[in-house]
């Protein structure tokens, strides 16, 4: 009994040993090739080497042959059978590479921001109190480092001898000798976490530093708040959510420093705001800031409200400019690009999301601020209740947002993906959603991580840069763990075109 041999397609084909068995002469096959029983074998002999080769037969006859796909759409519930889903179109980019953080190993990790003026500069700082036994961080000295050449060499940045329990960096635009240091403070009982933050503002480099008073722009009886400071060429916006006693409602302010923080105006005339997101600088004297409400969808159920307003005159005068029905959970204004046709790009977690991956629903406004509902990916698994993005990773260099989003398929497996060339088949995606052709476009490498659950990947933003070759792009660079405490760095390039 001939042995059987396993197919990885489950199918079963019988192998017999033939011996030495020769070919017979042509004249005797000739004869045997006779007869309609003949015929039929040939023709079945025919279609089995077609199926076997992965090629099928056109209705017409053997004059035309078609590659059968090599790849099939394993089945999913979230898709009707009859949804066809396309091979998504491909982004160029190169494959992630890794970039070292600065020396030591703070306890609670560095926190790592990408400056707005350069594609390899970045910022990093880290408070170095030890951790309690649930993870909390104790307060400790606080450390800042520099690099100018995407983390080959970082220097040590001169700070004042201040603790904290967390900072953050952030360089001003257009001006790299200037940024604010942001360090947070443990809150006691009754505090808010604005009365324990300080801001420091350099404008020499880092060679001397200033204590912005913030305190005196706080109001009185404030139960809680939360605070953020904005600089940008030549002001300071100081912006500001909180609750009084006896008071359901939320409130804000925001307020506008034009000599390096010594004295203050309000910046929020005619801006009703619930809660001020941290204003968005846009370019000269302009700035937006998005705010979410609470209102009623087309169907009449309760919805949150994407509201976007704007200023061009510092803040002196706000006009809403859009309002879009997001879903029930809340909405972000995410950021801007050069590009004028397509300056703001905002994302809002959907009600779908759950576990440890969100998905995002992606809205997009030009100059006009109409909003975009962007479609999911085209990918199995992506619905339009569930896009399938789960991070925003900045812009490219043509203005086209880019996403970190669940693989594509169909998609031929590569063993060319991710780290070190290491096949990564569940491993996340970079896209790109081009605006000028309305579709999504995926990069062949997969993110230096495991799956979309398990994926500790933030971004950190995207800004134009060039290759070694001179080919001009942006970079997109990713935090592993979270930028407040990231454990390792990584960047891609996405050229221009």
């Amino acid at each position: 009994m001939p042995e059987p041999m396993q197919r990885d397609d489950s199918t079963f084909v019988t192998i017999e040993r033939i011996g030495d068995a020769r070919c017979p002469p042509r004249d005797a096959l000739d004869q045997r090739a006779s007869g309609p029983r003949t015929r039929l074998a040939r023709l079945a002999l025919i279609l089995l080497a077609a199926a076997l080769a992965g090629v099928a037969l056109l209705p017409g006859g053997l004059s035309a042959w078609l590659p059968m796909p090599d790849h099939f759409i394993p089945p999913d519930a979230s898709f009707a059978p009859q949804t066809p889903i396309a091979v998504p179109a491909r982004l160029i980019t190169t494959r992630w590479q890794s970039a070292p953080l600065p020396p030591g190993s703070p306890p609670n990790g560095w926190s790592v921001s990408l400056s707005p003026n350069d594609a390899a500069s970045l910022d990093a700082c880290a408070t170095l109190g030890a951790q309690t036994a649930d993870g909390s961080a104790l307060p400790g000295p606080v450390d800042v480092w520099a690099t100018p050449d995407a983390g080959t060499t970082w220097a040590h940045v001169p700070f004042p001898a201040v603790s904290g329990t967390g900072c953050q960096v952030s360089v001003t635009p257009n001006e790299s000798a200037s940024a604010i240091v942001s360090v947070f403070g443990e809150a006691g009982p009754g505090q808010t976490s604005c009365l324990n933050t300080s801001f420091y503002l350099t404008t020499s480099g880092g060679t001397q530093w200033a204590l912005l008073p913030h305190l005196a722009l706080i109001p009185h009886a404030v139960t809680s708040a939360s605070c953020q400071m904005l600089a940008i060429p030549h002001h300071l916006f100081f912006s500001m959510s909180y609750s009084v006693p006896h008071d359901s409602a939320d409130h804000s302010l925001i307020r506008r420093s034009d000599d390096d923080g010594a004295s203050w105006v309000a910046a929020d005339t005619g801006l009703t705001l619930t809660r001020a997101f941290r204003p968005l600088w846009i370019g000269g004297d302009t700035l937006a800031v998005a705010d979410s409400q609470t209102g009623s969808g087309e169907s009449g159920a309760t919805v949150s409200l994407l509201r976007v307003w704007t200023t061009a005159d510092l803040g002196a005068h706000w006009a809403s400019v859009g309002v879009s029905a997001i879903g029930p959970s809340g909405s972000l204004l995410h950021g801007v690009t050069a590009n004028p046709q397509v300056p703001v790009c905002a994302c809002a977690l959907t009600a779908s999301s759950t576990g440890p991956r969100s998905d995002l629903s992606l809205y997009l406004a030009g100059v006009s601020w109409q909003w975009q509902r962007l479609p999911p990916l085209p990918s199995v698994g992506a619905t339009p209740d569930k896009s399938g993005v789960f991070r925003v990773a900045g812009f490219s260099i043509r203005g086209d947002p880019l996403a970190l989003g669940i693989k594509p398929l169909p998609y031929p497996v590569t063993q060319d993906a991710g780290l070190g060339g290491q096949s990564n088949d569940d491993a996340p995606r970079l896209w790109e959603w081009e605006v000028g052709s309305q579709r999504w476009k995926e990069s062949a490498f997969s993110l230096p991580c495991l799956a979309p659950a398990n994926c500790p990947l933030f971004s950190l933003g995207s800004r134009v840069g060039t290759e070694p070759s001179g080919t001009r792009g942006v970079w997109v660079w990713l935090a592993q763990a979270n930028p407040a405490a990231a454990t390792a760095l990584y960047r891609s390039f996405v050229p221009g075109g």
